[in-house]
């Protein structure tokens, strides 16, 4: 019984709230200065007016949204042709700068070596193995190069063409284990043989050989070439000396050369093409 006056007082509620809604509106509907037909339409229109005014507001958002998502497209593609532009200027910068530094590398070896024909070449290919370092120059028998032409760069030896062809050549590196030239050590002038060795070529090193028990040779020596045999000009930087030990035998003694020029990053490099001894250029 309790639970039907209940669900009765929430329905007496609701109607009376109803009814008080629909005397509003009939109360809005005949107030003074408009008419009653006036009132009646624009009840009826007034949500259909909201709902146009809704949907023209989020049209107007939408397209303004849409104009400045445009717009942020244009100058996006604005923004990359001009990073195009400068990655293109970097690039030739960088090219010109490399191309001064060449020249001018150069103009240094031959105000040093007067007496070589020196001309420029770059490595097109590397050929690296366990047992041998080999690359090749762009250059070849039509440009004047022959087998055993020294190869270099201002800041040391860098190896010796073992194979022409009429545009390219090959040229073993002096970390390759069949290279060898005739070395001196400025500081104590001595003569010994600089050597490729199969088992320091993975440390990026060289050997220097036939040195006599009792010599002075100390870390940090410098080693240039001896000119001896008119293989290689004299006086060209080979490297330093990293370390110093004892042949097996005890009879001589050897160093391990830290080559001045760090073949692995190079691109372009000098060949010598011919060179005065120094008989000849007196």
């Amino acid at each position: 019984m309790k639970r039907f006056f209940k669900n009765k007082a929430v329905v007496i509620a609701l109607v009376l709230v109803a009814a008080v809604l629909i005397v509003s509106a009939i109360l809005s509907i005949f107030s003074e200065g408009t008419s009653l037909p006036y009132k009646i339409a624009n009840t009826i229109v007034s949500p259909f007016q909201k709902a146009f005014t809704a949907v023209r507001s989020g049209v107007s958002s939408f397209w303004n949204a849409q104009t400045k998502y445009d717009a942020l497209l244009e100058e996006n593609e604005a923004l990359r042709d001009e990073i195009r532009e400068l990655k293109q200027l970097i690039g030739d910068a960088e090219l010109y700068r490399a191309e001064n530094e060449q020249l001018h590398a150069l103009l240094d070896i031959r105000q040093r070596y007067v007496s070589m024909s020196i001309d420029t070449a770059s490595i097109i290919a590397w050929s690296d193995t366990s047992w041998a370092s080999t690359f090749t120059i762009n250059k070849g028998s039509r440009d004047g190069v022959t087998e055993e032409c020294c190869v270099m760069t201002k800041d040391g030896l860098v190896g010796v063409v073992t194979r022409v062809e009429s545009s390219y050549s090959e040229v073993r590196s002096l970390l390759d284990s069949k290279f060898s030239a005739g070395a001196m050590l400025p500081r104590t002038n001595l003569f010994a043989v600089a050597n490729g060795n199969f088992t320091l070529m993975k440390d990026g090193r060289l050997r220097l050989e036939y040195v006599p028990l009792d010599s002075d040779v100390k870390a940090g020596d410098n080693v240039v070439t001896s000119g001896i045999g008119d293989l290689f000009p004299p006086d060209i930087v080979i490297g330093s000396v990293a370390a110093v030990g004892t042949e097996d035998g005890g009879m001589t003694m050897y160093a391990e050369i830290e080559p001045a020029v760090d073949t692995a990053a190079l691109t372009q490099v000098f060949v010598v093409l011919g060179f005065e001894t120094g008989d000849e250029a007196q």
